[in-house]
């Protein structure tokens, strides 16, 4: 299910202000609490501080305290998570949020305006009431959300802001046609059509080129500059300037693959790229940096994945192991740093193209007049484990029957 938030800003809120004084209280006591006891259950954060905040606070709703303790259950989830892996600070609630539960607000759409109530105690009779006038994306939205083609999730409210989540149902997925596998590069794109047996690529350096030149604009403005806290404002403002850049550009691209499937009916194959930064680890820092700073691939991965699942595309993963080795025409070995076969002469880029494209062909079944699923020399048929996960229902894996 798509999800897409709508997030609107308001003036500091004296009412609001102070119904989220008391709600931090609680989540910083419950998520004390939860991490000196060594629980994550709502369910025993209910039962140890429920009638201790209800007490404390008789003149709010008691679904205030219910959403305060939720909230807090959700942070220490995250926390233990992040502790797992070794990246865990403990959680300090210095901006109080809470996810409110639905029986605190009422939400109504006018066709120009969105009308929040928030209720602060049971049967308020003057609950807080704020205005919005949304951006005509937004009112798009709304009116999906009015019509019914939508649901709304539950509320985040902070103290100068609120974040609604609009849940779309995903598309039904089609059954693919044909194959288009796709070669990540460091500045091209290239894919293969296994039906028509086309090649094509994107040129990808324009990204490269963002990140380097505001490395260098970091660089410049820090240059003599000492302070610990403007050095770290200066690399928030510039990095957020490059990461909406390099994301405007992956979307296009993105938007053109799955415009490309949708006209073929085709199923997009990709290479799984993730733990690359593990497998790079013991290289030049140079390589290291060109890979993982200015190259950005597992960020359009996953806003290509997104968008397919949006659109109902047929989206899979397989291992790159080996596909820009052998070549799929002559059965020719490349070696190190050939950028051709030395045989037929088909760029490199293009053989992983194609070796890709096999790969996911295997996967679905009801593909095989287009030739077996097989990669490098023909007669060397591709492992059957080389599937890394897919998004779409197993049944579209089965062959339609007659």
């Amino acid at each position: 299910m798509g999800i897409i938030c709508l997030r609107f800003k308001f003036r500091p809120n004296k009412e609001v202000d102070e119904i989220l004084g008391k709600v931090g209280k609680m989540e910083e006591e419950a998520v004390q609490w939860l991490i000196d006891n060594n629980k994550t259950s709502l369910k025993e954060v209910h039962k140890a501080l429920y009638t201790t905040f209800r007490q404390r606070y008789p003149e709010l709703h008691s679904h205030w305290v219910n959403s305060a303790l939720k909230t807090a259950t959700g942070i220490v989830h995250i926390f233990n998570k992040r502790r797992r892996k070794g990246k865990a600070k403990k959680p300090n609630l210095r901006k109080f949020f809470v996810i409110l539960s639905p029986c605190l607000y009422r939400v109504s759409f006018t066709g120009k305006y969105v009308r929040l109530e928030i209720s602060k105690s049971p049967r308020d009779l003057e609950p807080i009431v704020l205005w919005f006038k949304p951006h005509h994306k937004y009112r798009n939205l709304l009116e999906m959300w009015k019509s019914g083609k939508c649901k709304m999730g539950q509320i985040t409210l902070t103290r100068n802001s609120i974040s609604i989540p609009l849940k779309f149902s995903d598309p039904p997925i089609y059954q693919p046609q044909t194959i288009i596998g796709i070669d990540s590069n460091e500045n091209s794109l290239d894919y293969f059509n296994i039906a028509n047996e086309k090649f094509g690529a994107v040129d990808t350096s324009e990204i490269a080129r963002i990140n380097r030149d505001y490395d260098r604009r970091i660089q410049k403005a820090m240059k003599g500059k000492h302070n610990p806290r403007f050095k770290k404002k200066i690399q928030r403002k510039y990095g957020f300037l490059r990461k909406e850049r390099t994301k405007t550009l992956w979307h296009s691209i993105a938007l053109m693959f799955i415009q490309m499937a949708l006209n073929q009916q085709a199923a997009l194959v990709l290479e799984n790229l993730n733990g690359m930064k593990g497998r790079i680890k013991n290289t030049s820092k140079r390589l290291r940096q060109r890979l993982l700073n200015y190259w950005n691939i597992i960020t359009f991965h996953r806003i290509l994945e997104m968008k397919a699942r949006l659109y109902g595309v047929p989206l899979i993963f397989v291992d790159p192991t080996n596909t820009s080795k052998s070549c799929p025409v002559c059965g020719g070995c490349l070696r190190g740093q050939d950028k051709r076969c030395p045989s037929c002469g088909l760029s490199r880029h293009y053989v992983a193209a194609i070796n890709i494209a096999r790969r996911g062909l295997e996967k679905f079944p009801s593909l095989s007049w287009l030739g077996q699923g097989s990669v490098g020399d023909p007669r060397c048929p591709s492992s059957s484990d080389t599937l890394i996960g897919c998004h779409y229902d197993g049944k579209l894996m089965q062959s339609p029957t007659a």
